[in-house]
């Protein structure tokens, strides 16, 4: 009897950790949020539990010599928002990528983009039907499956086939999307307690077709192209942007990978030759904060923007401390944190 009592009693515990990992549509980074990524030299190098409850990925040792910039923007405010007006958050990937949104709470899909097929001028790029990215709420062993398809219409040279005079290309993509595994994410800029990992199959079919006079559109040798990647993505409760991301190809072979290194309210940005060991989630917040930490002999006071004293003494501990801000109006505070060797960084968080 006594162990029945405690298989319930893990189970049931097993299911509220389970239910903690879950993300919403509010965790999409709000417009004018930039996001710090590195970029992994060696993506092969990495090694990870693909499946699972209560997962340890240690990426902490990865090697990063290269970094790139995300921008999250308002869609009407880019030069291309008449071509997807249905879009309420865009992706600024570089100066001639960007990414179309339309997030609601229940369903978030791609619904088009802005690329340069090659000729060095961007084109608008629809997504129809639309790419569904998530169902909402999305937590440990949801799965999505979505198929969609962009068209695009140019000249062959647009296309690498110089000799022919117009060029047709469909591409079909197809994703199978399930949430493996939930657990700690440890990175070079501080760990991430509640984290969801998501492997992704993403399957592009490319058709193609040329335009001859007398017999119209023909297919095109060579095609249909079909090739397939695994994307595993790993989410935190900070964000719906994935804090860590590898790709395999079809061959089983790793060939990209990064991971995010600050600049998401949470943290400053982190460079390999920092120091950074904090991470706040639940920023902004209503009524507590967690403070992760990977370092021991930290204190914490918390100040408003004043710079009137409001707690003191906080003991910080290596993994997870929760600080009781339910008495705290809305507003800007600072925490302030120092270790037993005198040096001291600062921490901004909001209450709603």
């Amino acid at each position: 009897m006594k162990q029945l009592i405690f298989f319930f009693a893990l189970l049931l515990t097993s299911c509220i950790l389970r239910a903690q990992v879950v993300i919403y549509d509010s965790l999409w980074p709000e417009p004018g949020t930039s996001i710090y990524i590195r970029i992994v030299d060696d993506p092969s190098s990495i090694h990870f539990a693909h499946f699972g409850e209560n997962v340890n990925w240690d990426f902490t040792s990865l090697v990063s010599s290269s970094q790139d910039t995300i921008a999250y923007v308002d869609p009407a405010n880019t030069p291309y928002f008449g071509s997807f007006p249905q879009s309420n958050l865009a992706i600024n990937l570089g100066p001639s990528e960007i990414v179309y949104l339309q997030n609601d709470e229940s369903i978030s899909q791609l619904v088009g983009i802005i690329g340069d097929p090659g000729t060095g001028t961007p084109m608008a790029i629809p997504i129809n039907p639309a790419l569904e990215l998530f169902q909402f709420p999305y937590t440990y062993g949801d799965s999505i499956l979505s198929t969609a398809q962009a068209s695009i219409l140019g000249t062959g040279a647009m296309f690498g086939q110089p000799a022919l005079d117009s060029m047709k290309v469909v591409s079909t993509i197809i994703t199978q999307r399930k949430v493996m595994a939930w657990g700690l994410l440890l990175l070079p800029c501080g760990g991430f307690p509640e984290t969801l990992l998501e492997k992704g199959i993403i399957t592009r079919i490319d058709s193609a077709w040329t335009k001859v006079p007398f017999f119209g559109w023909i297919p095109v040798p060579g095609f249909p192209m079909i090739t397939t990647d695994t994307m595993y993505n790993w989410f935190t409760a900070n964000s719906i942007h994935p804090f860590m991301q590898l790709v395999v190809d079809q061959s089983g072979i790793p060939y990209s990978a990064s991971y995010y290194s600050g600049n998401l309210q949470a943290i400053e940005e982190y460079s390999p030759s920092g120091n950074f060991p904090f991470v706040v989630s639940q920023n902004p917040f209503e009524n507590e904060v967690s403070l992760f930490s990977t370092q021991s002999g930290w204190n914490a006071r918390l100040f408003d923007y004043s710079g009137r004293l409001l707690l003191d003494d906080i003991k910080v501990k290596i993994g997870t401390t929760r600080i009781d801000l339910s008495g705290l109006k809305t507003g800007v505070y600072l925490i302030v944190l120092k270790n037993d060797k005198g040096e001291v960084t600062t921490i901004k968080i909001q209450k709603h």
